[in-house]
């Protein structure tokens, strides 16, 4: 019984029926928006719809910097059935895509990594709380959320040991947008043998699909025009409306004595660190596939975000599903009450962020940096409980309980 007297099943099953209510309510809404105002906070009709036809008719992927689908050659080969159909259907059913990705990708990863305690309210109140940068990508139709599934299936493939699709989901994630190399670099350096030629065989094959779907030497004109267009793509001067919200954005807005070559010092220092951890904790504290992995995985999307190269607001969305296992495990646990400090200012610095970014003038309120500062935030939390790990290993009843807060990243 609770407090106020109800069963702890209905107060369970309330919770339930509040996600579920809530994302199916979301995709009515975006579904409706969708046909109503078609051409409103959409990336499908300008960029992937577009790509999708640039590729069934020959024409160049890579026209404008700005404005064009600046991920791999194969991805914009695979935006091609769904250019095929009425644009309003081929929306709706990438916006399926990206919520099915998201979803289905955190809920294997609960699945290999939260324990029997782990009830359905629990469950329900991870999928809230992700709910609302999810539903915000979504709903303007970015690739974010199916990167973000394919990280945490991937995460959950190595946990279960399943080598073969973890490099597979990891190299699609690669292929979507190249910056969660990241993740795929630390799995390199924690398991040599067993993800890195699995990772390169994947690769070879995903980077030799595309000549096999369209004329060999215009794929071949799309892979230098798509590297090109990487290369020029500098956004570390734009103005605060438009540039990338990152570290380099808070240390342009609040003036601070950091070069460009002393902030690329530090993003190679952050990845090296993480590795680092996750290499020492798998060696020296024992870490299995799954905390090991999970871990990789959540010290990594907060790399990716916060020190990432093309970090926009909506790609903030990697670090919702590690904050939310991090928030549910610091209360259902005896966490150190620095760690929860900072979980919650995280998150309270993530939500304003969100809030900050519907009005007119969105771009300079979001300069003030709420997003990556959510970010630092989270990756203090994260750095702190990995190296209480490693230092002090848990307990054999330690061990038995759910996954530390990294591994639902």
């Amino acid at each position: 019984m609770t407090a106020d007297g109800k069963p702890r099943a209905a107060q369970r099953i309330t919770w339930t029926h509040a996600a579920v209510a809530a994302w199916a309510i979301m995709f009515a809404v975006v579904a409706v928006r969708v046909v109503v105002q078609p051409n409103s906070h959409d990336c499908w009709k300008p960029f992937y719809e577009a790509a999708g036809r640039n590729w069934l008719h020959g024409v160049d992927l890579y026209q404008n910097t700005f404005a064009t689908c600046r991920y791999s050659p194969l991805i914009n080969a695979l935006f091609a059935p769904l250019a095929l159909a009425p644009s309003t259907v081929g929306a709706l059913l990438w916006r399926g895509i990206l919520a099915g990705a998201f979803l289905g990708g955190m809920f294997w990863l609960l699945r290999v990594c939260a324990a029997p305690t782990w009830t359905r309210t629990h469950w329900a109140l991870a999928f809230l709380i992700v709910f609302p940068l999810a539903a915000s990508n979504i709903n303007a139709g970015q690739a974010n959320p199916l990167m973000t599934g394919l990280l945490l299936a991937a995460a959950a493939a190595v946990g279960r040991q399943r080598w073969n699709l973890a490099a597979a989901l990891t190299v699609g994630a690669c292929l979507l947008k190249i910056y969660p190399i990241a993740f795929a670099l630390i799995l390199i350096v924690a398991y040599p043998r067993r993800f890195l030629p699995r990772f390169l065989i994947a690769l070879a094959v995903g980077l030799a699909l595309p000549f096999l779907l369209q004329d060999p030497l215009w794929v071949a004109r799309q892979y230098s025009n798509w590297w090109t267009s990487l290369y020029i793509d500098d956004r570390t001067q734009w103005s605060f409306d438009f540039c990338y919200r990152d570290l380099w954005m808070l240390i342009r807005f609040y003036e601070l004595p950091v070069s460009r070559d002393g902030y690329r010092a530090i993003q190679l220092g952050v990845a090296a660190v993480m590795a680092a951890v996750c290499l020492t904790g798998r060696w020296r504290a024992q870490w299995s596939c799954t905390e090991t992995a999970n871990t990789a995985l959540g010290l990594a999307a907060c790399w990716m975000t916060v020190c990432g190269p093309t970090t926009e607001g909506g790609g903030y969305i990697l670090l919702t599903p590690t904050l939310a296992w991090a928030l549910l495990e610091s209360w259902r646990r005896p966490w150190p009450v620095g760690f929860r400090a900072l979980l919650l200012a995280s998150a309270a610095a993530l939500v304003v962020g969100a809030m900050v970014s519907a009005p007119d003038n969105a771009g300079l309120l979001m300069a003030y940096g709420m997003h990556p500062f959510g970010g630092l935030l989270l990756t203090a939390a994260l750095f702190g409980d990995a190296v209480r790990r490693i230092l002090v290993p848990p307990t054999p009843a330690a061990e038995a309980s759910p996954a530390p807060a990294a591994r639902a990243a």
